[in-house]
């Protein structure tokens, strides 16, 4: 019938297939690549024509690919064990100590967030051995789930003194002042948007965030 020849068809062009590269090996010498192996050896190609800068787009690409998925598996899919296999993955072939740092502060937040309870315990252990501002973020966020406000209080003032970025001391402040408040520590939150709107190098947007937390 009709299907019979369809399905026999298909198995000549597979046939076809296989012969073709059995030939290309026979006349090169050279094992036909798999799909993964010709994406590495064109990433090696790219690197290797223009080192820094294509070697930054592929990292940050990486990394927008194991966030994404990360997520994905975790709060939408429940799939624990797929993240954890992802997790293990990403921080095994990246090089970067920071980013390795923050990977595991976002895969651990995230396993909080599902109920994974020993999560919070394994973002203390990388925040005492970090002076990245991440890892505090992520467990001030744990705590205002529980609605610790001061403990979160204290946590965003950490991941402020932790980063360089002006703009991210803000933002960690305004947090801070905001728990603080949840917490009726109202003092201490005006105290805290006062002592940072008294430097001189604030960009005008962050002076406003700052006034709209008073």
């Amino acid at each position: 019938g009709v299907d019979g020849a369809i399905v026999k068809m298909n198995e000549m062009l597979l046939k076809l297939g296989q012969d073709e590269q059995k030939v290309i090996q026979q006349e090169t010498g050279r094992p036909q690549l798999t799909e993964e192996q010709k994406t590495e050896k064109f990433e090696e190609t790219v690197i290797a024509e223009n080192p820094r800068e294509e070697k930054q787009k592929l990292d940050d690409d990486k990394e927008r690919i194991f966030y994404t998925e990360i997520l994905e598996l975790i709060l939408k899919k429940k799939d624990l064990s797929g993240a954890r296999k992802v997790y293990e993955a990403y921080i095994a072939q990246t090089n970067k100590e920071d980013e390795k740092v923050n990977a595991s502060a976002f895969y651990h937040r995230l396993r909080f967030n599902v109920g994974e309870t020993d999560a919070l315990d394994q973002l203390r252990a990388i925040s005492s051995s970090s002076k990245l501002s991440d890892p505090h973020f992520m467990i001030a966020l744990c705590y205002r789930d529980y609605k610790q406000y001061a403990e979160a209080a204290k946590e965003y003032i950490i991941a402020s003194e932790c980063t360089d970025s002006q703009a991210k001391k803000v933002e960690y402040t305004c947090d801070a002042a905001r728990e603080l408040a949840k917490a009726t520590q109202y003092e201490k939150a005006h105290s805290l948007i006062r002592t940072l709107m008294g430097q001189s190098n604030l960009f005008l947007e962050e002076q406003s965030a700052l006034y709209q937390c008073l």
